[in-house]
């Protein structure tokens, strides 16, 4: 799983690579990924909805901020 994510990073930033082939690369934004994972995890711990919308809706911003910070 973890070769499907970073695969595709490294090679975006590698002039060295002209083409990369996955057999098993993530159908879903990273940020996604992250929420299914949240709330089915939430969910089994037994955290009601509302607190779970609540996290979820918090995570967004941050993810938000990631997504729009500029690394030099």
């Amino acid at each position: 799983m973890k070769g499907g994510i970073i695969a595709p990073m490294v090679a975006a930033e590698s002039k060295d690579v002209a083409f990369i082939v996955m057999m098993a690369g993530p159908g879903l934004r990273g940020e996604k990924i992250l929420e299914l994972q949240t709330r089915l995890i939430s969910k089994t711990e037994g955290t009601p909805d509302a607190e779970i919308d609540k996290v979820i809706a918090l995570n967004k911003k941050c993810y938000k901020i990631a997504l729009e910070e500029r690394i030099p």
